[in-house]
């Protein structure tokens, strides 16, 4: 089940519900079946700005939205308002999937990461740029060849994964210190180690645009990059400062971790205990801290009109719930209790975290989280990791 994104985003059909046909990119503010998945078990989802992927049970992948850049990987830059398998996948039984701004990957039940995309800054890791400018189909990333990956992450330009053993690497643009090697930066067109998590096992990633989190196996969150922006609250640090290297999140001593999620400009952590703690940027609410939302919490700082949580802090509205899985978009967060419901808070334009129907209702942020009714959502899958598994 889907519902809106901005209107931009559906008109690239994100929100897979008609054909073609211009008539039928329209927004909805209710959760809908989409019809082109009738009959396939969803494992996973990934979504980004103009692009969505879906990972079925069986291990095939299949893309919609803006086709710009080879994207969609169906050979061409054509746009697809439905849901497509993925033939050059085809063969394959993939596991995991990621979405970047511009590019994707998927990992192989064997390990094996497959990219495509535009190469933007050598986002994909092939080390040479495809002609073309982008790479059309899923092609797999020949030097990882004899790592076995486990999870992978995509931001703006750049690429993370982690192997089996918990090592990470990272290819991409480096300009924000968000590959992990330190200031300056630089970008690398193939994998390379983030040598500063050498002694730490990492069971988990999520990027952000310009940021990432890790997930070490003892539940220690560590973050890295988002140098040039100034707004290094979504670091998780007292300092406003940015080295460029991966260093622990602050403010969760004590906490055991087993879920992350980056989005672009705040964060989510889940602990075993099933508590939630937000922090970043607090506009239209998506942290989840209620009206007060702004200034009244530890370690705040104004950074011109905009607020920020330095700090992780618990979503008190959520006490008493426990959490499983968390997402976090753009502007909004999503949230899957133990019993399947459903929360949602943020930037309710456009019905992102469902407005009953009633589109007089947008835009306002809903500051604190909000069940949404009439849905349950299968968390069976839901363990230690990042954003996805469970919603």
């Amino acid at each position: 089940i889907l519902w809106v994104g901005t209107p931009g985003v559906l008109g690239l059909g994100q929100l897979p519900l008609g054909s073609q046909e211009a008539g039928d990119r329209a927004e909805t503010m209710l959760p809908l079946q989409v019809p082109g998945m009738a009959g396939i078990r969803v494992r996973s989802l990934a979504t980004r700005d103009a692009h969505s992927l879906a990972l079925d049970a069986d291990g095939n992948v299949y893309s919609w939205g803006g086709g710009h850049g080879g994207r969609l990987g169906h050979g061409d830059e054509a746009e697809q308002l439905t849901p497509r398998l993925i033939a050059a996948l085809t063969g394959t039984r993939v596991r995991a999937i990621a979405t970047g701004t511009g590019h994707s990957a998927a990992v192989s039940e064997d390990g094996a990461l497959f990219t495509w995309g535009g190469y933007m800054s050598g986002s994909c890791g092939l080390g040479y740029k495809p002609e073309g400018g982008f790479q059309p189909v899923p092609r797999q990333v020949d030097a990882l060849e004899g790592s076995w990956v486990a999870c992978v992450a995509a931001g703006s330009g750049f690429t993370i994964v982690s192997t089996d053993d918990g090592t990470v690497y990272s290819f991409g643009a480096g300009g924000a210190g968000q590959l992990g090697h330190g200031l300056p930066a630089a970008t690398y067109v193939e994998p390379k180690r983030v040598d500063a998590l050498e002694h730490v096992c990492v069971r988990a990633i999520s990027a952000g645009n310009a940021h990432v989190l890790a997930l070490a196996d003892d539940g220690v969150v560590f973050s890295w990059g988002n140098a040039p922006s100034g707004r290094n609250s979504l670091l998780g640090r007292r300092s406003h400062s940015s080295d460029g290297l991966p260093q622990p999140v602050e403010g969760l001593e004590g906490e055991r971790v087993r879920v992350i999620a980056a989005g672009n400009m705040h964060n989510c952590a889940v602990t075993e205990s099933g508590a939630l703690f937000t922090w970043g940027d607090h506009e239209w609410g998506k942290l989840g801290h209620g009206a007060s939302d702004t200034w009244d919490l530890p370690w705040r700082r104004r950074n011109g009109n905009a607020g920020f949580t330095l700090l992780p802090t618990r979503v008190k509205a959520l006490e008493g719930v426990n959490v499983v899985s968390v997402s976090a978009g753009c502007f909004h967060t999503l949230a899957v209790a133990e019993d399947g419901t459903l929360y949602g808070w943020g930037d309710d334009r456009n019905g992102c975290i469902s407005s009953d129907g009633d589109a007089s209702l947008a835009p306002r942020p809903q500051c604190t989280p909000r069940l949404i009714s009439d849905l349950r959502v299968d968390c069976t899958g839901a363990r230690r990791g990042s954003e996805g598994q469970a919603i």
